[in-house]
């Protein structure tokens, strides 16, 4: 398993908390409003581990390439 996907599957949990949080204080429905706070944040730390781990892959892949191909030079 890739670094990356270690800190994803670590940050998506951090998202997943904090939405089943609001979804635990939003049971009545009557202070939802109050609550969107809790639902933006979760949906912000998603999506912003999503976009590191994207990041973080492609970067791997281009150093595992690189040392692939640099290696081959080498020989």
């Amino acid at each position: 398993m890739s670094i990356s996907k270690k800190i994803f599957d670590s940050s998506i949990q951090e998202a997943e908390s904090l939405l089943e949080f609001y979804d635990e204080l939003n049971k009545d429905k009557q202070r939802s409003k109050e609550l969107e706070v809790l639902k933006r944040a979760g949906l912000i730390i998603a999506l912003t581990a999503w976009e590191t781990y994207v990041e973080e892959r492609i970067e791997e892949s281009v150093k595992r390439l690189f040392i692939g191909a640099s290696g081959s030079i080498a020989q």
